[in-house]
C-alpha cells in the first residue's frame, strides 16, 4: 500500500464524521465569541454529552449489527447498510440533545444537534436510492458552523473557516483516491452537509 493511501487513510479517520461534532463544538467555545467565556464546568459537560452521544454510543453499536448481519463490514461501504446504522445515531443525538437542553447557555450546541439530526436524516434517506460521502457531509456542517459562527456572532473564526475549508479539500481528495466516492457523491456530501446545517442555525 502506497504512502499517499495511507494518509488517506489517516485523515478519513482523524476527521471521521463521528469525531467531527467534538471538533465542531471545540471550534465554537474557542471562537472569539460570547461561548468562548461559557464556565469551563459547563464546556465539560458539554464535551462529555456530545463524546458519549455522536461517538460512543454509535461507535459501540456496530459490533451488534454486524454480529446479526446487518453489516457486513464496519466502513459501511454499501450504502444499504448505512441506513439502520444513522436511524441509531439519530435516535443517541436526540438524547444528547435532550440532556443538552438541561444545560444552561448552551443554546448553540442544541441548534447543532438539530441541524445534525436533520443532515444525517438527509444522508439516510439518499442512501436508499445514491451513495452519498458521509465524510463530506459532516465536512459541510463543520464549514458552515464556523461560517455561521463568523457572520452571527462576530467571532474571530476566519481563521477556523480557511483551516476547515482546506480540510474538506484534503478530506475529498482522500475519499477519491481511495476509490469510496466519485466526484458528485463528494461534492454533493459537502453541499448537503452545509446547506442543512447552516439553514437549521440561521431560522432556529
Amino acid at each position: 500500500m502506497s504512502i499517499t493511501n495511507n494518509i488517506a487513510k489517516t485523515v478519513s479517520v482523524v476527521f471521521h464524521p463521528v469525531i467531527i461534532p467534538l471538533y465542531t463544538i471545540f471550534i465554537i467555545f474557542n471562537s472569539g465569541s460570547l461561548f468562548s467565556f461559557i464556565p469551563d464546568s459547563i464546556k465539560n459537560f458539554s464535551y462529555l454529552i456530545v463524546l458519549v452521544s455522536t461517538l460512543l454510543l454509535p461507535l459501540s453499536i456496530l459490533p451488534l449489527l454486524k454480529f446479526q448481519k446487518l453489516i457486513s463490514s464496519y466502513n459501511l461501504v454499501d450504502r444499504k447498510e448505512r441506513i439502520i446504522p444513522i436511524i441509531l445515531s439519530i435516535i443517541f443525538y436526540f438524547m444528547g440533545f435532550y440532556l443538552m437542553t438541561k444545560i444552561p447557555m448552551t443554546n448553540i450546541i442544541q441548534t447543532f444537534y438539530k441541524a445534525m439530526m436533520i443532515a444525517i436524516l438527509g444522508v439516510a434517506i439518499v442512501s436508499l436510492y445514491w451513495k452519498i460521502s458521509i465524510h463530506m457531509t459532516s465536512m459541510g456542517g463543520l464549514f458552515a458552523v464556523t461560517t455561521f459562527m463568523n457572520i452571527y456572532y462576530q467571532s474571530n473564526s476566519f481563521s477556523w473557516i480557511i483551516i476547515v475549508l482546506i480540510l474538506a479539500g484534503i478530506m475529498g481528495s482522500s475519499r477519491l483516491l481511495l476509490g469510496r466516492h466519485r466526484p458528485s457523491q463528494v461534492y454533493i456530501g459537502f453541499l448537503w452537509g452545509f446547506a442543512s446545517v447552516f439553514s437549521v442555525l440561521y431560522f432556529s
